[in-house]
């Protein structure tokens, strides 16, 4: 954007609170005295003080929709039908926040799953377990006792979410009465409470609280890709913006896990550290093993579409195999436009290999997982 069009002060404070989002240049020689943004690998939408910034992602719509489906496992609402008629990524946000509320408002009906939780209070009277006499003189006691409430993480996890929800400039009226009303029925039994994206994982459902499982992976979705409003206050309007690179290997991920073959295994984020050092560890976005453990391969998803591979990715595919005694690594990227290569690094076999987001996802997944697996034999 040409310098005379924005204020420096304005473009300052967007770099401030947008530099994980926005590589941000100023103007000078090099630019033609302009201002030159660019998207770190997210796509959505920033506001700032009546400035919009929307980031249009090069992936179809169509497929970005079902990246999202697979990687937060949301096939069972059923509701990707409607795809055909959102081309934009707000739309996508609209949809997805309705689905989130209508659901919650149909378990509101049926009533909002409760649990027994431990409490201690100095009551007047005993109840539950007496836990030791009252110093002093006091007139209360300090007792332990169960209590059948809706204020479980269960719930908190859904009105947090709900309630940065609100803050988003809805298009469609639908949508934003939803969210309120799903919101204020919640506020009246559960007390919002902070929460972060890694608390809707790795909980446990069973036949009372089974259909929060979809809810929670919604709710993640909005807690990791939703700006500082859902943590931080109210702004403006909500921020909201996809990381791709990460979208990207929990995608791959999600497809790989729902294709192994029988006695295989897949691990995400896998942790280990690195000998003869105190906390220092390699974090490897997947690992392949046998039934017995042994590793078969590392992968690592790489969001960019040059022509060749970086040399630092192979650098670290390779470090990662080495560290778990692998002779196989794959490298993924998202685009054609990356060249397949196998290389040879000492006893290490580096493959690139192309999940290609810009056609039909599951001929894209096919071909993806058929390339792998002829390597891999």
């Amino acid at each position: 954007m040409p310098q005379a069009a924005l204020a420096e002060a304005l473009v300052v404070r967007a770099h401030q609170r947008y530099s994980r989002h926005l590589q941000i240049e100023f103007p000078g020689p090099l630019n033609q005295r302009s201002y030159v943004f660019r998207s770190r690998g997210y796509v959505g939408l920033l506001p700032l003080e009546g400035l919009l910034f929307r980031l249009k992602p090069k992936v179809p719509i169509r497929n970005l929709f079902g990246m999202i489906e697979c990687a937060y496992q949301l096939n069972s609402l059923q509701f990707f039908e409607k795809e055909a008629q959102y081309d934009s990524i707000n739309e996508i946000f609209e949809l997805l926040a309705e689905a989130l509320a209508r659901r919650v408002i149909a378990r509101a009906h049926q009533g909002f799953y409760r649990d027994y939780l431990e409490r201690q209070e100095d009551l007047a009277c005993a109840r539950g377990r007496l836990l030791f006499p009252p110093a002093q003189r006091s007139p209360l006691l300090r007792c332990a006792y169960q209590e059948h409430t809706a204020e479980v993480m269960d719930n908190r996890i859904l009105a947090w979410t709900l309630g940065g929800l609100r803050a988003f400039p809805f298009q469609r009226d639908p949508a934003r009465q939803q969210v309120r009303r799903a919101y204020k029925l919640l506020a009246q039994t559960v007390e919002p409470a902070p929460v972060r994206p890694e608390e809707c994982r790795g909980r446990l459902y069973h036949r009372l609280n089974q259909d929060y499982r979809p809810l929670h992976a919604l709710c993640r979705f909005f807690l990791e890709h939703s700006g500082p409003a859902l943590t931080a206050g109210q702004r403006e309007f909500l921020p909201f913006a996809i990381h791709l690179p990460t979208l990207f290997e929990e995608f791959a991920a999600s497809w790989l896990r729902a294709h192994l073959p029988a006695g295989i295994s897949l691990q995400q984020q896998h942790r280990i550290p690195l000998e003869g050092s105190e906390g220092l560890e390699f974090q490897i976005d997947l690992v392949l093993r046998e039934r017995g453990g042994q590793v078969i391969a590392v992968l690592d998803t790489k969001y960019r579409r040059e022509p060749e591979p970086a040399s630092e990715d192979i650098q670290q595919v390779v470090a990662y195999a080495v560290r778990l005694g692998t002779e196989r690594a794959f490298l993924i990227y998202p685009s054609t436009s990356t060249r397949c290569l196998n290389l040879q690094v000492g006893q290490v076999q580096v493959h690139t290999l192309v999940f290609d987001l810009g056609r039909d996802l599951e001929e894209a997944g096919i071909a993806f997982s058929e390339a792998l697996w002829q390597q891999i034999r």
